[in-house]
């Protein structure tokens, strides 16, 4: 028979040194607050809907890149007729229509964020999974705000372009009061001219 030789534990360590160190907990946010998670399912979830992101891109893009590409084409072929295509008049006429259209498009992408879980029966899954029903909501509102506003951007920023680089040509002298003065003269320079004028 074979002695059975006692086994004991280690002995653990006791005191402050064997505590765990604590975490700091992490910053929630209030129960009604939409999460990023939150926020970046929604967007991903519209933009799959290529259907609605076609109409969208259209109607904000789209519409700039017809408008003046037509306006470019015409003043190429015949600028006698059609004068340039970024001229102060285009730039008014299309930033009203673009904010016309860009509501019908913000208004169609809303109205999809708003109802697209409640119409495929998700809504109650969602709220089955403890998430707040007014954060449910609000996720849809920032999902819906990084699809419209980059395209409207990209629609401006092409106008503002086309207006700079493809306008009215700045004129090279204003006349005031019968004399001729030429534009982007410094002070020092414009004093200059206008001493050269009273000796002449």
């Amino acid at each position: 028979m074979t002695d059975l030789m006692p086994t004991t534990a280690p002995a653990l360590p006791c005191g402050p040194q064997s505590r765990a160190p604590a975490t700091a907990p992490a910053a929630r946010l209030p129960g009604w607050a939409p999460t990023w998670g939150l926020i970046t399912a929604r967007h991903l979830e519209l933009r799959k809907r290529r259907g609605l992101m076609t109409a969208v891109a259209l109607l904000t893009v789209g519409l700039a890149v017809l408008f003046l590409g037509l306006r470019l084409l015409f003043h190429a072929l015949d600028p006698a007729a059609y004068g340039p295509a970024g001229n102060p008049s285009v730039f008014s006429y299309l930033t009203n229509m673009m904010a016309q259209f860009g509501f019908v498009a913000a208004a169609a992408l809303g109205a999809t964020a708003g109802t697209t879980d409640l119409t495929d029966g998700m809504f109650r899954h969602l709220v089955i999974t403890g998430r707040s029903r007014l954060a449910l909501y609000l996720a849809r509102i920032p999902a819906g705000l990084a699809i419209v506003v980059p395209l409207v951007g990209v629609a401006f920023t092409m106008l503002c372009l086309v207006t700079s680089y493809a306008g009215t040509p700045a004129p090279r002298s204003v006349t005031v009061s019968g004399a001729t003065i030429p534009v982007q003269l410094g002070q020092a320079q414009l004093g200059n001219w206008a001493l050269q004028q009273n000796v002449r």
